[in-house]
């Protein structure tokens, strides 16, 4: 099909185009206007398109395909979207291979109007969206696969000389859950800003240029892999995370050397962004990284090299100082007054093996949570500083993040430790959290984590676990009192709460609270205790045997070894409402009692 018109109108409707595509002998515009659909068939193609330039400006259109073996928008043909969506359908080889599908890989995506507010034919600039996807959403197998597909398109251009329009990038839902196509561009270029809704994660692998700033907003990860140190003027995110690196289906390479801007970073709550190296940022950086939270939402940076806080200029931009929640902790009011939560409190995320010591204290206002998420490619967080600064409220804030955070893996001990005498040292672990107010207010669950003591730590104050988060101990603590509305572990080779003495538990029993829904386990599949502490050879195990357990809706735990019988005896144990006993062996041949 020769054309070299404009296709357009003002009645929704539909028309199709399958067969080679020749405007004007490779040399014409193609303008699709109107709120109708045209979609493009490369079934009967023979060659690639030939057309100097499209416009799309209003309704829909859509590119369907298998393996993208001709570019249906012609090679080097810019595509201008103003006010519609262009959807890619390709269905790729099928498999679960990694597939860059490329057909698109010379055509440039300009987002809104390139004209100045001078030019005759200046227009303004609306909002856009590519939607990536296969054709065939029904089929399991397509589904599965297309998780392992990206589509790319060569640059990305913002246009708006009166203001930066919005690309919105997402994909197709699979009927079966599958995550869908994922986007890849190569550079960016903007105007004045350019304005990012990513919904599902995207890659850009070269450099964003421009003097205003990229606006990333949307659930989607955002992927950047090329140097903007000194090309961009500044980065603002609201949604999601964004990783230095690239993303191609399901394989993710972190960067130690890309980087945003040469300008400020500001990330708000409900989002985060993860460092690498100190090197994703320009060498001398006298700009900031400003993380933002809010009361519904704390905002997230991830460190995932060993270096100081201090080579990122981090900043908190909110203030709002410790809390006492001892009695909020029981409330059955939904959302009472909006308690709990703290704009000036921020999660600091550790991502690597990290060496360098931290002080809690001097994080924004000193409420900040230490946690973990893990990198990204599978990496989880360990301590392994020298000390560790107590936070506001002689308060030390763990394990947010959704995953574990280690501590001690080179045998520094006692870095969880009392600031003085007169400043005993107490333990959080995990944002609020309970059935009725919901006061996990990281999305995702990254208000929740994992803390593991390989380690003695010797703070004498309080600890309170809350609910969904975990406190796994493996050494010895000197802790005064326990609540527990998630779950505490005792395991490892040395995790004990009975005295070096055998007089009985660190913690008195009216000093031990486990609430409704929390969890004590006993936890053997990670480790035996020593011949001395070990039941039945003079020892009481992880739990002195004489100390009470009272359970209120709550679940006591022991879980077996797969290389050795265990026995764990404790004092007598109360149970109220729908409270469990659970014994687990780790494998068939062995006894847990």
């Amino acid at each position: 099909l020769t054309v070299g018109y404009q296709i357009g109108g003002t009645t929704a409707g539909a028309f199709t185009l399958a067969g080679d595509i020749v405007a004007n002998n490779g040399t014409g515009t193609i303008v699709k206007s109107g709120p109708g659909s045209l979609f493009l068939h490369e079934w009967n193609q023979t060659a690639n398109s030939q057309v100097a330039a499209w416009t799309i400006a209003g309704g829909l259109v859509e590119l369907r395909g298998a393996n993208g073996l001709y570019n249906m928008l012609g090679n080097n043909a810019p595509v201008t979207l103003n006010d519609t969506t262009l959807q890619t359908r390709y269905d790729g080889d099928g498999t679960e291979a990694f597939q860059l599908l490329s057909a698109h890989a010379t055509n440039n995506l300009i987002i809104g109007s390139l004209e100045p507010v001078t030019s005759a034919a200046f227009i303004g600039s609306r909002n856009s969206t590519l939607n990536n996807g296969t054709n065939n959403t029904g089929t399991a197998g397509i589904n599965i696969a297309s998780a392992y597909k990206t589509v790319l398109f060569q640059d990305l251009v913002f246009g708006g000389a009166m203001g930066s329009p919005f690309l919105t990038v997402s994909t197709q839902t699979a009927t079966n859950g599958a995550a869908g196509y994922y986007a890849q561009f190569r550079n960016l270029t903007a105007t004045r800003n350019a304005y990012l809704s990513i919904n599902n994660d995207t890659t850009l692998t070269g450099t964003m240029t421009g003097t205003g700033t990229v606006y990333k907003q949307g659930g989607g990860s955002f992927y950047v892999g090329g140097d903007s140190g000194t090309t961009m003027g500044g980065f603002v995110q609201n949604g999601g995370i964004t990783f230095f690196g690239t993303r191609q289906g399901l394989l993710v390479t972190l960067s130690d050397t890309a980087k945003l801007t040469g300008g400020n970073i500001l990330s708000q709550g409900y989002s985060g962004i993860q460092f690498n190296s100190a090197n994703n940022v320009p060498t001398g950086w006298t700009g900031e990284l400003d993380i933002r939270s809010r009361l519904g939402a704390f905002g997230i940076v991830r460190i995932a090299g060993d270096f100081p806080l201090t080579a990122i200029n981090l900043r908190v931009g909110g203030l709002g100082g410790a809390q006492d929640f001892t009695n909020f902790l029981l409330s059955n009011t939904a959302n009472a007054a909006g308690l709990a939560r703290n704009a000036g409190t921020i999660t600091v995320n550790l991502n690597t093996v990290y060496t360098q010591n931290l002080d809690l204290s001097k994080i924004g206002d000193g409420t900040g949570f230490l946690g973990s998420t893990n990198n990204g490619v599978g990496l989880q967080g360990t301590y392994n500083g020298s000390s560790l600064g107590v936070g506001a409220g002689n308060t030390y804030r763990l394990g947010a993040g959704g995953d574990r955070l280690y501590f001690g893996s080179n045998g520094n001990a006692n870095v969880v430790t009392d600031k003085d005498n007169r400043n005993l040292a107490n333990l959080l672990v995990g944002t609020i959290y309970t059935g009725i107010n919901q006061y996990d207010n990281i999305t995702g669950g990254y208000g929740r984590g994992t803390v593991v003591f390989l380690q003695d730590q010797n703070y004498t104050g309080s600890t309170v676990i809350n609910g969904s988060s975990a406190l796994d101990v493996r050494g010895k603590l000197a802790t005064t009192s326990a609540e527990v509305f998630g779950e505490l572990r005792l395991g490892g080779l040395g995790g004990t709460f009975v005295k070096s003495d055998n007089s009985g538990n660190i913690v008195a029993d009216a000093g031990f609270k486990l609430r409704p829904g929390g969890t004590l386990r006993f936890d053997y599949s990670t480790g035996i205790l020593p011949v001395a502490q070990t039941e039945g050879t003079a020892g009481h195990g992880r739990w002195h045997d004489s100390a009470a357990i009272a359970l209120d809706s709550a679940t006591l735990s022991l879980y077996g070894n797969r290389d050795y019988d265990v026995t764990e005896k404790v004092g007598v144990v109360t149970a109220f409402g729908g409270s469990t006993l659970e014994v687990r062996r780790d494998a068939s041949s062995r006894n847990a009692t």
